[in-house]
């Protein structure tokens, strides 16, 4: 029972190029858990040296997501940029 699960594990998080990023957005969306939660979680897991690159790619998921967001939102008027507000 034990190896099975270990193979599991293996299988879905311990190679950090093949993650699915999806999951990770997923668990900082969460409101109990945050990013905070996830940076912990990742050097617990990794280690710092992998969790830093990781999060880095979670990061700019986030920032991607937004942006995707934020053109979606912002009305625009025939193909201009819309308005930056400070």
């Amino acid at each position: 029972m034990a190896k099975e699960m270990k193979e599991k594990y293996n299988k879905y998080w311990c190679q950090v190029d093949k993650a699915n990023m999806l999951v990770y957005v997923a668990v900082v969306m969460d409101p109990r858990k945050k990013m905070f939660v996830m940076d912990f979680c990742m050097k617990k897991m990794y280690g710092s040296e992998q969790s830093v690159a990781l999060l880095a790619s979670i990061n700019e998921a986030f920032l991607d997501l937004f942006e995707d967001y934020r053109k979606r939102a912002t009305p625009s008027d025939k193909g201009s940029e819309p308005q930056k507000t400070s």
